[in-house]
């Protein structure tokens, strides 16, 4: 399988709905005001990826990084370059959001309070790993909420 050769893709102004359907009832989480640029892709070569959205409740979502084409994954390129390397930005997130995961994997509710927080993401072999900064910072018990969003994001991969 080759890799496509293509330039740089951007979009704005865009809209993404995601839902857990782990948790019952599943959780949705809205983002709006997505933006971002996925850079040229060539052969050999990791294709750099930002974005930016708005989350729906307050908040905002920041990615930067790269991934690397699924073909160079296939041919054993993902030991040393892993298919997707990204540092995300969470600012003044209601800790609201992660109230479903909260109640499931620790019996108890976050209802208020704001979520600053940065991780890496990666992905290897199908699998998304989560791993909070140490700089992270939270109010009203969101500090718990960091550990338990990869606690989640761990146990998705099952």
């Amino acid at each position: 399988i080759g890799v496509p050769e293509f330039g740089a893709v951007r979009w704005r102004d865009g809209a993404l709905a995601l839902t857990d359907a782990r948790l019952q009832p599943p959780v949705q989480l809205a983002l709006g005001e997505v933006e971002g640029e996925l850079g040229a892709a060539a052969p050999g070569s990791p294709v750099p990826l930002r974005a930016t959205a708005r989350i729906a409740g307050g908040g905002a979502l920041a990615i930067e990084g790269q991934v690397a084409p699924r073909a160079e994954a296939v041919a054993g390129g993902e030991a040393s370059r892993p298919p997707l390397a990204l540092r995300a930005t969470l600012e003044a997130a209601g800790v609201a959001l992660l109230d479903p995961y909260a109640r499931r994997y620790l019996g108890h509710p976050l209802e208020r309070g704001r979520l600053d927080a940065q991780a890496t993401v990666r992905a290897r072999s199908g699998q998304v790993e989560l791993h909070p900064a140490a700089t992270s910072s939270a109010a009203d018990g969101a500090h718990v909420a960091t550990r338990l969003s990869t606690s989640a994001v761990s146990s998705s991969g099952r």
